[in-house]
Parts: structure tokens; C-alpha cells; sequence
């Protein structure tokens, strides 16, 4: 008997599947369930006649794609104790299960690593738990949650998650408008809010009755779901959903008087509709001011911060990936050790800063402060749960790791000079660099965005603003991160007294170094900026027609920014 049947579904994705179904077909010890969900290229005919060993499950009259509700129809005829679900657009190294095979274990659920982030809702689970979990949720429509909702239904079952690493797998590029083709609603963010509040909805419902709601309810709580999220996404921008968990009659003892308890649950949503966009960071929460403000209070609430460090570091801020950062990088490295971008993914600077963007001119109140210079010596009889070093010394912890991070490795390379080079953070992180290092240096760089975004997806793998929750994968993103980072590169280089250089200028062997080399205080590498230095990464196979399709895409966003900068698409 065979140990996996996978499932995989098809819907307008039959040029994908031409060259994931072969690798499927090679997996050890399975069996391949097509299901061909009303697909308009006739994706299980196709199947059929090439490969007799494929069994089609074949979907009529379904013009909106309902992923889960196709894989559960994958499942359903097959026998085998385990199942991979997977989605047409995935490449599978031909080992891929055989090595899948000897990690597997009752109790327990596999599902991708989410790098890249398409790969999150490819899944291997027991059949009996997969039946327990009552499969997938086919209320929910639209595009994303359906694989979470899962998940978190098998662990409230007992079972185990597994992220599996899926080293040697590609995934098909393509693009958002293929993604969303067969939805009613095309608006990725719009489907991922409305799913959002449906899963977490219905896992506080079962905080309250562990008994899950039957499918009629389901359906009724969804659409009221919908609903909602289209308030939210009309000129309101708001919506409130409330969902009645109990009522009781508290009547007064020997008397007729008498008051109603409803207990209630209340969502209120509150947005700007659009794509999540870089630079949301920056307030980590409704409490939180931005990096300027938080300088600006600082400054007026406790003078005694502003730094007196003679420290000179030299930073790269660039307008996102492949801008041309590290080609200026290794041309300090003669006489500046200039990391790159250190720990980006964590998200490092922005967890440095965090604290800080807390402090305002009411909070901490100052009796929170232990003061060296008070009467107060002993504390053993005072009131000291709230007491917090002074604000100083935080500045000067901040000074301290990032030194004794960045400046310490440096010398011990041999230079007593550092600094970095970052593509993810934006102008107001060097306001906050030039805050505790009055003395830095600072170059902005920024490149045209198409040329860059080619040059992006040149490579088959998709980088992280911060792991895993800002992903650059769609032109969209990779827009926003451009214009954020480039507009705030003239925004503040004034008052940071930086230097902003074109990449197309200073690639042009004829460009006048001097102004740069005397704002540095030496001179830069020429043989640096000429060399070529290959990375590591693959290439990607992407046709010329969805590489187009993708930049006019991106287009939208960029132009009123790139236009000026005499950046023109041209495809």
C-alpha cells in the first residue's frame, strides 16, 4: 500500500501544472488526485490523456474557486494514511517525499516554512486527522486562511505542528492578478481581512463553546463577515462586528424588578484600504509615536540625552533591493568596515528603537526615575515598583549594543572605522543613527525602480523587510518600499546633512567623487564601484510578458515619485 496521496488542484493554472504534475508523478510511494475545479484550459482532460496514472476529480459549474472546497474533494477518494496537499504553481524535487517519509510520525502535522510565503499551505497530514478536523473549511472563500484555519484546528485536536523545510522546491512566479482571477473580490488585502476576522471570530467562539459552530451557522456569521468588511472597505473606512455569546435574566429576589446580562463580543475595525505598506513599522503600536516625534520629545523632556559621542560611523541607506548598496558598500572598505545589512531580517533597528517611540512628555512620570544625585540612598522603605533607570541611560544601552555589536567585530577585522549599509529602513532610522552619533555620515542611494524591480525578480527568491510578516513579494510592495524610502531620502537629507546619489550617475566612470570623498573624509575605491561581483542566488524563469504585466503594476505606484526623477517605464 502507498503512503501519500497528494492533492493537488488546478483552476486556469495549466501552464503551471505542465511542469509541476511530472515532478508530482515521481514522488516514492504515492498516488496524484487532480482536481480539476471547472478549469477553464480543461487542465484534467489534458491530465488524463497524458498521464493515465492520474485520478481527476472533475468540477462543473463552479466559477469562483473555492480552494478549500477542492481539497477536500482530493481527499476524499483516496486511501492512503497520509496526505500532501499542494498547489499547482509548486516545483517538487523528485525526493522530496522519500525524504518526507522519515520524518513523519503519528500525532503530528507538517506544513511549509512560509519561505517563500506561497509555500505555507503545502501540507502533509494524517488522513484520520485530516477526517477529525473535518477537513478544510469550505466557507471560507476568497483567497487566504484556509491552511491556518486548518492548522490551528488540528492543534486544538491534540496534534503536533511540524514546519518542514522545503529545500530544492521552486515556486512558478506569476501574478497577483492571476492569483486572484477567479474571486469576486480581487483585492488581496480585502480577502485577507475578511478571513482574518472569520478565524479569529470563530476561534474566540470557541474559547466560549468548545463545541464548533455547524456549517449553517458558519455560513450565517461569514456573510455577516462580508458585510462588514465591505463597510470597512467603503468611504466609512470602519466597521464593528458583534457577536452575541449568551443572555441572562438577573431578576431581584422577591421582587418584579429585573436587568438583562448580554455577553458580547465586539471586533471594530478601523483602516486605510490598502495593501499593507513599508514603513508601518515604524509604529509599533497605537501608543507609539514615529522616530521623529519620539527625538523631538526627548530632546525638550530630558536635554541631558542628546548624545556628546565623537563616534563617526559611515551608513548606506538605499531605496530597497538591488539598488546598487553593496557595490557602494565594498567601496568604503579600504577605510570603513561596512556591514551588511546585519540580522535584516530580524527587524534589528526597529527593535532597538521600539522602546524609545514609548516615551512621551507624560509617560514615564518622572517619580518612575531613580535620581543618583537624590537624598534617597536607601530604598528599602520606599515605593520602588515602578523604577526605571533615566532615559539617559537607555540612549547610552543603545549606543552600547550597537557598538559593541557592529564596532567591536569591526576591529577585530582590523578596522577601527564601521558602519553599514541597510535596503529596509528609511530616513527616519538615520535621524535616530544621527541622534546618539551626531558625527555619522550618511549616504542615500536610490536607483530607477524599474531597473530594479528587473533586477529583483532576476532572482527566484523573494527578501523579507522583517521575517515573516513583511515580505516583498508583489510589485505592490516593492513600490511602496521605493517611494517610502526614497521620499524620505530628500526629506530629511538637509537636516542629516547627508549625501544622495543617483545610481545611474555613479555608475558612469566620468562622475565627480570629490564632494563624497571629502564629506567621508577619504577617498573611495574606484576599482570597487567597476568590479561586477556575481551573488549566489539562482535565476528565475520569468516570461518577458509577466515580467511586463508586473512592472505596469508597479508603475502605478511609483510614477508620480519616479516621474520626477526622470524614471520612465519602458517595456
Amino acid at each position: 500500500m502507498h503512503t501519500f496521496d497528494i492533492v493537488v488542484t488546478c483552476k486556469g493554472r495549466l501552464e503551471h501544472l505542465k511542469q509541476s504534475l511530472p515532478q508530482l508523478l515521481k514522488q516514492t510511494s504515492s498516488t496524484v488526485f487532480l482536481v480539476d475545479y471547472d478549469c477553464p484550459n480543461q487542465s484534467g482532460e489534458w491530465a488524463h490523456k497524458k498521464y493515465n496514472k492520474v485520478n481527476v476529480i472533475k468540477v462543473t459549474k463552479s466559477p469562483e474557486f473555492n480552494l478549500s472546497h477542492a481539497r477536500n474533494l482530493g481527499a476524499k477518494p483516496g486511501s492512503a494514511p497520509w496526505i500532501l496537499f499542494i498547489d499547482a504553481d509548486i516545483l517538487l524535487p523528485e525526493n522530496f517525499l522519500a525524504t518526507i517519509q522519515q520524518k513523519i510520525k503519528p500525532k503530528h502535522f507538517f506544513h511549509g516554512n512560509g519561505i517563500p510565503a506561497s509555500t505555507y499551505g503545502t501540507c502533509i497530514i494524517e488522513r484520520s486527522a485530516f477526517h477529525l478536523a473535518e477537513g478544510y473549511d469550505v466557507i471560507i472563500r476568497g483567497w487566504g486562511g484556509e491552511d491556518i484555519d486548518l492548522y490551528t484546528r488540528l492543534e486544538a485536536l491534540g496534534y503536533t505542528r511540524n514546519k518542514i523545510e522545503l529545500q530544492g522546491i521552486n515556486v512558478l512566479p506569476h501574478s497577483d492578478e492571476k492569483r486572484m482571477e477567479f474571486n469576486p473580490h480581487k483585492s488581496i488585502h480585502y480577502n485577507q481581512v475578511k478571513n482574518r476576522l472569520y478565524r479569529t471570530s470563530i476561534a474566540d467562539l470557541h474559547k466560549f463553546n468548545p463545541a464548533r459552530p455547524n456549517i449553517s451557522k458558519r455560513k450565517q456569521l461569514y456573510q455577516h463577515i462580508e458585510f462588514c468588511t465591505d463597510q470597512l472597505f467603503s468611504d466609512k473606512q470602519c466597521s464593528d462586528l458583534y457577536l452575541k455569546l449568551s443572555q441572562e435574566t438577573i431578576k431581584k429576589a422577591g421582587g418584579n424588578e429585573k436587568s438583562e446580562l448580554v455577553r458580547t463580543l465586539h471586533y471594530h475595525m478601523d483602516s486605510n484600504p490598502a495593501d499593507w505598506t513599508p514603513g508601518q513599522e515604524n509604529k509599533p503600536s497605537d501608543h507609539a509615536a514615529s522616530i521623529v516625534d519620539t527625538i523631538s520629545v526627548i530632546k525638550k523632556r530630558w536635554p541631558n540625552c542628546i548624545s556628546t559621542s565623537n563616534e563617526a560611523p559611515v551608513f548606506i541607506f538605499a531605496s530597497g533591493f538591488r539598488s546598487g548598496s553593496t557595490m557602494l558598500q565594498r567601496s568604503l572598505f579600504n577605510h570603513c568596515f561596512m556591514w551588511g545589512e546585519p540580522y535584516g531580517n530580524s527587524g534589528l533597528l526597529d527593535h532597538l528603537i521600539a522602546p524609545l517611540l514609548h516615551l512621551s512628555a507624560a509617560w514615564p512620570i518622572d517619580n518612575f526615575f531613580y535620581d543618583s544625585n537624590s537624598a534617597y540612598k536607601n530604598l528599602t522603605d520606599k515605593w520602588v515598583a515602578n523604577l526605571y533607570p533615566e532615559p539617559k541611560h537607555l540612549i547610552k544601552a543603545t549606543q552600547s549594543y550597537l557598538e559593541q555589536l557592529l564596532k567591536s567585530a569591526a576591529i577585530e577585522a582590523g578596522q577601527t572605522n564601521w558602519g553599514f549599509k541597510e535596503v529596509r529602513y528609511n530616513a527616519e532610522h538615520a535621524l535616530f543613527l544621527n541622534f546618539i552619533y551626531p558625527k555619522a555620515k550618511f549616504l542615500f542611494l536610490y536607483r530607477n525602480p524599474y531597473d530594479a524591480y528587473r533586477s529583483y525578480r532576476e532572482h527566484s527568491v523573494s527578501w523579507y523587510l522583517r521575517f515573516n510578516d513583511k515580505y516583498i513579494d508583489t510589485p505592490q510592495k516593492f513600490a511602496a518600499h521605493w517611494v517610502e524610502t526614497t521620499q524620505s531620502f530628500f526629506q530629511f537629507k538637509d537636516e542629516l546633512n547627508a549625501k544622495v546619489l543617483r545610481y545611474e550617475d555613479i555608475i558612469n566612470p566620468a562622475f565627480n567623487w570629490d564632494e563624497i570623498n571629502q564629506y567621508l573624509g577619504f577617498t573611495i575605491d574606484m576599482q570597487a564601484i567597476k568590479t561586477k561581483v556575481k551573488n549566489k542566488f539562482e535565476k528565475n524563469k520569468l516570461s518577458e510578458d509577466d515580467l511586463n504585466n508586473e512592472l505596469k503594476q508597479l508603475e502605478k505606484t511609483v510614477s508620480p515619485l519616479a516621474s520626477k526623477l526622470n524614471y520612465f517605464l519602458n517595456t
